[in-house]
């Protein structure tokens, strides 16, 4: 039985509309855009580098190995955070890219 790690975030009221979109690029990755539309990259964000499966806006799940990065993150932004073990599928082993035997 494998199991991943669900992390779900929130932000108080209290926070800006910058504050809220410095984490989400960070965390979510962006396309960037330059000589007036003409160049766009995508830059990527901390889910887009390590394996994740986003299930909608503020939850997602991460290997066991990958929690403690995203919650460094989320920490400098003084988020609230929830973390719970879940039993991953064998669909989500493969996109999360662990090996069943482990």
């Amino acid at each position: 039985m494998m199991t991943g790690t669900l992390i779900c975030y929130t932000m108080g009221s209290d926070v800006t509309a910058v504050v809220r979109n410095r984490l989400r690029k960070q965390l979510l990755g962006y396309k960037d855009h330059s000589n007036n539309g003409k160049y766009s990259y995508d830059r990527d964000g901390l889910l887009t580098e390590i394996p994740s499966i986003r299930l909608i806006r503020s939850v997602f799940i991460v290997k066991n190995d990958d929690k403690d990065k995203v919650l460094d993150l989320l920490e400098r932004y003084n988020v609230k955070y929830f973390v719970r073990k879940v039993i991953l599928e064998k669909e989500d082993c493969h996109i999360l890219e662990i090996n069943e035997e482990e």
